[in-house]
């Protein structure tokens, strides 16, 4: 067991009960396809944004023997996939909260990751949530160590989500934000230059998503268009996002915000919904075609349900992007696809590689460049034998988009 302790102990309870509760995992209606979220601490060391409620909840944190010894728990129950959630700053855990910037500690964690892998070696995924931009500009060396860690450590598809809020230095400063345009920057250049290569799923290993909060203090209409001008800055980067979220603020007793209220969503609802729709005819899009550029092969796709002559089906982990696939599969079964469209949240894709001679017409004709005709003469020719003999059977030309995507037979 990893031999690391912290002044503060966490809840004593939900230690015990996490380990005497695990066995009912079993029970969810989709085990074993579930991703267990481990909760490390709770609260957050900035405690100042207006809408939040974080600044009314101690700050505890769980010793990593107690996290580790869930893992341990829910991993002999059969579980696979995890992702390390809850906290404000993943980052942070087990850094010291004493100080008003808590560090993050390096060496810790790189032991905490081990520890993890050393009690679940089949695990297949892990993953983690939130990050806060302002600890990456404020300790860039202990962050950059750590983040490499999460990297090597964790699974492909990571996502570290920044709450942004707001790309408008007013509001910034109207709500305490913890960090400034400036500082999500470089966070972002960070994390991309550290987590995007392509994992062994067809994932980036780790990219930034973006938390955006419309209606608080200080919002003007040209925070809208800051906030899309920042966006667009990323493309113009060439930095990815592996999410954007929008959302309105939502008021709770006895916040900052409480007093102000519903002012600024009421009087800047339509700036909301253009915003909203801008990013995500513009950006999302673009954006999804940079993370999952067409012809890449996504692996371990689960298959969930489908709709006429598409099957939905989605990675486990966190955030998974959902793929269309061209056929009916069953679900649950787990399928790769190669990419072959974009939508502005979603992408289309076709089995890989797709047995030609059990496809079905609509699947070959979908084969970007083959076509209804093409298609027909396929059918036609089957069974073949060989890749050189569905050479032998079709133009060169079309031969040529075919063998990128299907195979003759499968083990």
């Amino acid at each position: 067991m990893l031999a690391i302790t912290h002044a503060n102990g966490g809840s004593p309870d939900l230690n015990r009960f996490a380990l005497l509760g695990a066995e009912v995992v079993r029970m969810h209606p989709e085990f074993p396809h579930v991703v267990c979220e481990m909760e490390t601490y709770r609260g957050c060391y900035w405690s100042r944004c207006s809408f939040c409620m974080e600044r009314f909840q101690h700050i505890w944190m769980r010793p990593p023997e107690c996290v580790l010894a869930e893992f341990e728990q829910l991993y002999s129950h059969g579980v696979r996939h995890f992702r390390l959630g809850k906290q404000s700053d993943f980052l942070c855990y087990m850094a010291d909260f004493d100080d008003p910037n808590p560090r993050p500690e390096p060496e810790r964690m790189l032991k905490f990751h081990r520890a993890i892998w050393r009690l679940c070696p089949g695990m297949k995924t892990l993953h983690m949530d939130n990050i806060n931009p302002r600890t990456i500009a404020t300790h860039p060396e202990e962050s950059r160590e750590v983040l490499k860690t999460i990297v090597e450590y964790q699974t492909a598809g990571n996502v570290a989500v920044f709450g942004m809020e707001s790309a408008d230095e007013r509001v910034v400063k109207a709500n305490n934000l913890a960090a400034y345009p400036d500082d999500v920057l470089f966070a972002i250049t960070m994390v991309n230059s550290i987590g995007g290569a392509r994992g062994a799923n067809g994932m980036p290993m780790l990219l930034p998503g973006l938390n955006f909060v419309c209606g608080l203090m200080g919002e003007t209409k040209e925070t809208f268009e800051r906030n899309y001008e920042f966006l667009e800055n990323l493309l113009r980067q060439n930095l990815l996002l592996r999410r954007i979220n929008i959302r309105q603020v939502k008021i709770l007793p006895r916040t900052p915000i409480a007093e102000f209220g519903y002012t600024n969503l009421k009087r800047h609802k339509r700036y909301f919904k253009s915003f909203k729709r801008r990013v995500r005819e513009n950006i999302d899009r673009e954006m999804l075609k940079r993370v999952i550029p067409y012809g890449t092969v996504l692996r371990a796709l689960r298959c969930e349900t489908h709709a006429g002559k598409v099957t939905f089906a989605r990675q486990l982990g966190s955030y998974p992007i959902l793929t269309g696939v061209i056929g009916q599969y069953e679900r649950n079964r787990f399928i790769d696809a190669k990419v072959i469209d974009h939508g502005m949240r979603s992408i289309t894709a076709i089995e890989f590689p797709l047995e030609i001679n059990s496809a079905k017409m609509y699947q070959i004709e979908a084969i970007p460049g083959i076509g209804a005709r093409n298609a027909a003469q396929i059918m036609r020719n089957r069974p073949f034998s060989s890749m050189d003999d569905l050479k032998r059977s079709v133009p060169i030309p079309v031969y040529d988009k075919l063998r990128e995507f299907v195979c003759v037979g499968k083990d």
